[in-house]
């Protein structure tokens, strides 16, 4: 409820694209309702941060921004540094990914050990 609070529930569009049928049932029992919104729940929060959340946080993953679109925001403007980025050659898979009971405990543990 509270993410719908602050984003609103998802669009007939945004749940036919959720995977799981359960998922979309659970979300189809919520009444349709718009959100606050970031600048509201956050006023005190610098409006490129905000256009970071809103590009970052939606439902469908098809209409969240990339990964280049975030890292050339403004947002990011006086922290980068192309120059000294690397990129990996290969896809990064985490071996407990899937952990089929993966909770905040043992995640908390995996991060941990992977830093």
């Amino acid at each position: 409820n509270m993410i719908f609070n602050l984003l609103g529930t998802p669009t007939d569009k945004s749940v036919g694209q959720f995977e799981r049928d359960d998922a979309k049932r659970y979300i189809r029992c919520f009444a349709e309702r718009a959100g606050e919104g970031f600048a509201s729940k956050f006023p005190h929060v610098d409006s490129a941060a905000i256009e970071l959340l809103e590009m970052t946080l939606r439902f469908c993953p098809q209409e969240r921004a990339t990964v280049a679109t975030v890292l050339d925001h403004s947002a990011f403007r006086d922290i980068r540094d192309p120059g000294r980025e690397t990129k990996a050659s290969s896809f990064i898979s985490l071996s407990f990914e899937k952990e089929p009971n993966l909770d905040e405990a043992l995640l908390r543990k995996y991060f941990c050990g992977e830093v």
